[in-house]
């Protein structure tokens, strides 16, 4: 868990919410 945003993401996607670049930057 080095990037707490990479949690956010997947809250998010979970959620169904629009998911920011963060997570192809993470990729």
């Amino acid at each position: 868990m080095k990037n707490p945003t990479k949690n956010l993401n997947v809250i998010k996607l979970e959620a169904g919410l629009p998911v920011t670049l963060d997570l192809r930057h993470d990729c």
